[in-house]
């Protein structure tokens, strides 16, 4: 499901890079409203690039939407809210994740350790490649892109991004075979000064694994491209 990676041939896109290499091919290098969405790690803001090309995505809006939407005051970001169905503490985490099934506790381990430790591997686990993942911006459906596009640009990131923390510190069960959980990536932008992305992922129990099937993201503070 994943591919090898390519130089960078776009001077714009290739800021994001300096090896000039990176795995997900389809990098729009501006924006365009007829050929470009923004991409999963756009929030990233200054680490990853924001635009990909429309023509290698999907707009099936899913019958049902499981992402959550960040509470904002102004242009900054809270994160979510806390009134959740089933709420998990991280420093109750592993408690409370011994509740769940070992699949779904596998999954939730996965996530947060390929962005914590940049293992691209484990993420591979919590998708499944005949399932798309539907991407979210502040709540909003974008589009749906292919699981092994989805994982390419998220190991473009992960390469591309100082990781301080990455918690899923929330769980909630929408319906026997979803649960969404959420929480904050803390990275270090290229001036050294730590910003947060809060992320949401929906898993799905599919042939007896718990994979992400909408993953979305909000900032920190809201800022013009």
């Amino acid at each position: 499901m994943l591919r090898e990676g390519g130089r960078v041939r776009h001077d714009q896109i290739r800021y994001y890079f300096p090896h000039s290499y990176s795995y997900f091919p389809y990098y729009c290098p501006e924006p365009s409203i007829s050929i470009s969405f923004f991409s999963p790690y756009s929030y990233y803001y200054g680490v990853c690039p924001p635009y990909i090309y429309r023509r290698h995505t999907y707009y099936r809006r899913p019958s049902v939407i499981y992402i959550e939407v960040p509470i904002y005051v102004g242009h900054e970001s809270r994160g979510y809210s806390d009134d959740f169905d089933e709420y998990y503490d991280r420093d109750r985490r592993d408690t409370r994740r011994d509740r769940a099934d070992q699949a779904l506790k596998d999954s939730l381990d996965n996530i947060e350790e390929a962005f914590e430790q940049g293992n691209i591997e484990r993420l591979v686990e919590a998708t499944d490649p005949s399932v798309r993942v539907a991407v979210y911006r502040r709540g909003s459906y974008e589009y749906s892109v292919d699981a092994g596009d989805y994982l390419d640009m998220t190991r473009d990131a992960i390469r591309s991004t100082d990781t301080v923390s990455f918690n899923l510190n929330r769980l909630r069960r929408k319906s026997d075979s979803v649960f969404v959980a959420s929480g904050e990536h803390v990275y270090r932008n290229r001036n050294g000064d730590r910003r947060t992305v809060y992320v949401s992922f929906a898993l799905e129990r599919v042939s007896g694994r718990w994979v992400i099937v909408q993953a979305g993201s909000s900032p920190d503070k809201v800022e013009d491209f």
